[in-house]
């Protein structure tokens, strides 16, 4: 009765085991590299997602038509109107309506939530002096967006960069030769509070009056700012105001998102289209980008 293995058969028997080894580690560290990725692919989806609905948010509340781009190569430079043939410009730009203005607040008086400014105007009473403007409390609008502009913009103020834009007013919130607001800007009219429920006309000009209008204090640009080859940092540029003369380098900003590949936008009729791609860095050498599509009306 044999007690042991043969030489032979221990050596076929460490042969084997290492053949085991060997496979098992490689079966262990693919497992590992496959839950890398799909990690790293979950964490850049969630990003492009975030990053576009961020956008978004914020391109709900725009002046329609005021959009233009800008190229970040050149920023300061001719900027043109948005369409579906945008290619070399990577800089987003617009006027926003000061929605949070619009909403108001709670009025316990009332039990209804008055807006600040409705976006009505009377034009059997309103003239080229001023903007009557029923079922508005420009009070609350101004304590609104004295506070959303961190008290840049006073509304009981002269020339302090409150203006309303009318709906069906305007082609085009830009002079494309310049690329910024000309001024004065015919449809851009600069105004202050004259009471709780009027407007003062800054520029007492003739002008054209419509049943709508926004009530604005900001632009906002998106802008990619290169910190690596094909690496960008997405920032949001706001509390500007082009038709005072200024551009969105004298504004505010804030970091939006981080390693950005890829950023394009272009207009379809009167909504916009985003594509914005997230890169999550696995290693010195691959990378996983997830790209994202949003459509803004």
């Amino acid at each position: 009765m044999r007690k042991g293995l043969t030489l032979i058969e221990l050596v076929f028997v460490i042969v084997v085991f290492g053949i085991l080894a060997s496979i098992g580690s490689e079966v262990i560290a693919k497992l590992y590299e496959n839950r890398l990725i799909a990690q790293a692919t979950q964490e850049a989806s969630d990003r492009a997602q975030f990053g576009l609905e961020t956008i978004a948010k914020r391109l709900m509340y725009r002046v329609k038509d005021s959009e233009i781009a800008r190229k970040s190569s050149n920023p300061l430079g001719t900027a043109i109107t948005l369409s579906s043939t945008v290619t070399d410009r990577d800089i987003l730009e617009w006027i926003g309506y000061a929605f949070e203005a619009m909403r108001g607040n709670w009025n316990a008086t009332l039990s209804y939530n008055q807006p600040g400014f409705s976006g009505l105007c009377d034009l059997n009473t309103s003239d080229k002096t001023k903007l009557v403007s029923p079922g508005s409390d420009f009070s609350k609008a101004r304590s609104i967006i004295l506070s959303t502009s961190y008290n840049s913009v006073d509304l009981n103020n002269n020339n302090s960069g409150a203006a309303v834009i009318f709906k069906g007013g305007y082609v085009a919130g830009h002079d494309p030769l310049t690329g910024y607001f000309t001024s004065p800007y015919p449809d851009v009219y600069k105004v202050h509070r004259r009471n709780n429920t009027s407007l003062t006309f800054e520029n007492t000009g003739s002008k054209t009056l419509y049943e709508h209008y926004y009530l604005v204090y900001s632009a906002y640009a998106i802008v990619p700012r290169l910190t690596a080859q094909g690496d960008y940092n997405l920032t949001l540029y706001y509390d500007y105001r082009p038709w005072m003369g200024q551009n969105y380098t004298q504004g505010k900003h804030k970091l939006l998102l981080a390693h950005v590949s890829r950023f394009k936008f272009r207009k379809i009729d009167k909504a916009v289209e985003l594509l914005l791609c997230a890169t999550k860095k696995i290693s010195n050498d691959f990378n996983v980008t997830i790209c994202g599509k949003k459509v803004v009306f």
